[in-house]
């Protein structure tokens, strides 16, 4: 009992909830003296959305029942800071069955929720910026994409300039191997240009297919 009593809280109310005694533990995690809560409902420990709670209300329902009741709660200190404790709310019978009294042992867990939490940010923020990279990386295949069309579109018109040149060329016999020597310089430019924009429109594809997975 006393090495439990060294490395927990515990807490002795009366049945509407009065507080009776308190062990160092408790006191110092919440910031009181023994003076200042005795005599004082075990309500002064909660916030007050905690204490207003449907969920405070069955918790001494169930308790006045006797009905023993576990779990993790949030109490509020006298700085007003928030502790988490996995606290066991205990009823104490007398020899005809009735509940003359309650006591609270606790495990303060502060710690361990606080690094739940901010794990759980670090997270949340890493999703974030996850999924805002995955917009910047869409809106630039996106952009690419619409490169890729123009290219595209160039090449067309740039390939029919060459045809008809070639064309031109022909019907000008002697006079236009000069044009016909230009000609098939820009219809080797398309087919470079056609080449090029294929690659692109690949590596396009495997970029919005990398997004989806």
């Amino acid at each position: 009992m006393e090495a439990i009593d060294r490395s927990q809280c515990w807490l002795e109310m009366t049945i509407d909830g009065t507080i009776v005694t308190a062990n160092r533990n408790l006191l110092s995690l919440m910031g009181y003296t023994m003076t200042e809560l005795a005599g004082r409902h075990h309500r002064m420990l909660c916030s007050p959305e905690d204490r207003a709670s449907q969920d405070y209300v069955d918790l001494w329902g169930n308790l006045r029942a006797g009905r023993f009741v576990q779990r993790e709660y949030r109490r509020r200190t006298k700085g007003g800071g928030d502790v988490h404790l996995q606290a066991t709310y205990n009823p104490i019978f007398d020899q005809h069955g009735s509940v003359v009294k309650i006591v609270k042992w606790a495990t303060d867990v502060t710690v361990m929720r606080q690094a739940e939490q901010t794990e759980s940010a670090r997270a949340q923020q890493f999703r974030q910026e996850a999924e805002t990279r995955r917009k910047a990386h869409e809106d630039t295949l996106s952009k690419l994409a619409e490169i890729v069309d123009d290219i595209g579109a160039v090449t067309r018109q740039t390939s029919m300039l060459a045809l008809n040149a070639s064309i031109e060329a022909a019907r000008a016999g002697e006079r236009g191997k000069s044009f016909a020597v230009v000609a098939n310089e820009v219809k080797m430019l398309s087919g470079r240009i056609k080449d090029a924009t294929s690659t692109a429109a690949n590596v396009l594809t495997y970029g919005q297919q990398s997004i989806r997975l």
